[in-house]
């Protein structure tokens, strides 16, 4: 519960740093989404989301958060190929 809360403080923290430089805003989308997937992660783990639906949350947060991972993988790859510059 530690590590979720530390995660989420993480990234809020690099949202807001990405925000505030131009060329990084194109991380917020993915940075919001594998932020939503530890949400996920967080309500299974306080059980609020019934035991039945444990397997579905998990895998559901598990693939919104690997899309983030995604986003933000081809976002830093075409800043790289552009010298850095926005495209």
């Amino acid at each position: 519960m530690i590590v979720n809360v530390a995660s989420m403080i993480v990234l809020l923290v690099a949202i807001v740093l990405a925000s505030l430089s131009p060329r990084d805003r194109g991380f917020i989308p993915g940075l919001l989404l594998i932020g939503a997937g530890v949400v996920g992660f967080t309500l299974q783990n306080l059980h609020i989301i019934p035991r039945e639906w444990s397997f579905t949350a998990r895998t559901l947060s598990l693939g919104i958060a690997i899309l983030g991972l995604v986003l933000m993988e081809r976002v830093w790859k075409a800043m790289r190929s552009s010298g850095g510059r926005p495209s």
